[in-house]
């Protein structure tokens, strides 16, 4: 491929060759929070743009089976979720990853030391928890915080019964809690 060939580039030529080119610019327009998505969920040693694009790729290529009335969102973040699941599976028959996650990155806008480091902690304490929650509860907490989907969209990008969802987030937020309680301890 040429050097000078943009992935926006690749994907509106790709929407085009399929008869689509307002698909491939709708569907660009989501890879920063699909990569965003993508990092959290599968690592922050994870290539989420690599990924992400991996998503619009998929996502192109499959767009002429894709059911219509569903939204956009719910069917691009099912496509990441999936391939976050296969590079969980392919790392896992890898050697063990070093470093997880990176979950947020807060700006402080306080200039009190004392605070600036205490939230430091509180945000370090937060990412530790989170990585040692299960892929399936930083999964949907994720979807949910980060997609802004509906329950029954996690369900549907998950294929889990909304009931589980709900299960999932409730029980995912109360070992959150406990798990930054003990890491602040």
């Amino acid at each position: 491929m040429d050097g000078d060939v943009g992935a926006t580039d690749l994907c509106e030529a790709a929407a085009v060759r399929r008869g689509r080119p307002d698909l491939g610019r709708s569907m660009e327009s989501w890879r920063p929070r699909l990569a965003r998505f993508i990092r959290r969920l599968a690592g922050s040693d994870a290539p989420a743009e690599d990924l992400a694009q991996e998503v619009l790729a998929r996502a192109l290529e499959a767009a002429p089976r894709r059911r219509s009335g569903g939204r956009l969102s719910t069917w691009l973040f099912g496509i990441a979720a999936n391939v976050c699941r296969e590079q969980r599976r392919e790392q896992a028959r890898q050697l063990p990853r070093a470093d997880d996650a990176v979950l947020l990155d807060m700006p402080d806008v306080t200039f009190d030391p004392a605070r600036i480091v205490e939230r430091r902690e509180e945000r370090e304490a937060l990412r530790r928890a989170f990585d040692r929650l299960s892929p399936a509860h930083r999964e949907v907490l994720l979807l949910r915080d980060q997609g802004g989907l509906s329950y029954r969209e996690i369900a549907d990008v998950a294929g889990v019964p909304v009931g589980t969802v709900r299960s999932r987030i409730h029980n995912a937020t109360a070992i959150l809690m406990q798990l930054v309680e003990d890491e602040l301890r």
